[in-house]
């Protein structure tokens, strides 16, 4: 479904989200603490990005966009959700496991979502053999994410000493 979700409209959807789901995650889990100032800094940059992309993001109202909105949203919120509950973590491992575990995890959830719903051939499988798809795979995987998210973690927590809600502002 998210193919027929146009890319601005999946932008604002996201980036809107985003600020705010980990704010609120951040103080359900009393990590956070609720302040004027901080919920005026997560309404100002919402309003501005709804601002910025004011019609230039619309939506068709066919099931298929409407399935693949609930997936943007869904997918965001996950995201927001694991990101303030693996914070403790990467306060106690080295950035590096905590974001190879999330890859791990994460690739065993799509996988397991990816044999339901798409229903794979052995074909698919075999595909994989090639050298030139695991040599990509391996490079997505140790330059795109895992040390991504090192970078990220060991930037936004040590050096900036700021909270992800804010960063994502």
């Amino acid at each position: 479904g998210m193919r027929f979700v146009p890319s601005g409209f999946s932008a604002v959807i996201s980036e809107a989200l985003t600020p705010v789901a980990v704010f609120v995650a951040a103080l359900l889990a009393r990590q956070e603490r609720f302040s004027r100032t901080r919920f005026a800094a997560v309404v100002l940059g919402v309003a501005g990005l709804l601002v910025m992309f004011e019609g230039r993001s619309s939506i068709d109202p066919s099931p298929e966009a409407l399935a693949g909105t609930l997936a943007i949203v869904v997918g965001t919120l996950s995201f927001c959700i694991g990101s303030v509950f693996t914070r403790p973590l990467a306060q106690n491992l080295p950035a590096l496991v905590v974001a190879g575990w999330h890859c791990v995890i994460g690739g065993i959830g799509l996988a397991l979502m990816s044999i339901v719903m798409e229903s794979p051939t052995p074909a698919l499988f075999g595909a994989f053999a090639d050298p030139w798809i695991l040599a990509s795979w391996a490079f997505l995987v140790l330059c795109g994410s895992i040390a991504r998210s090192e970078e990220h973690t060991s930037e936004l927590q040590s050096r900036f000493g700021i909270s992800y809600a804010v960063f994502c502002l």
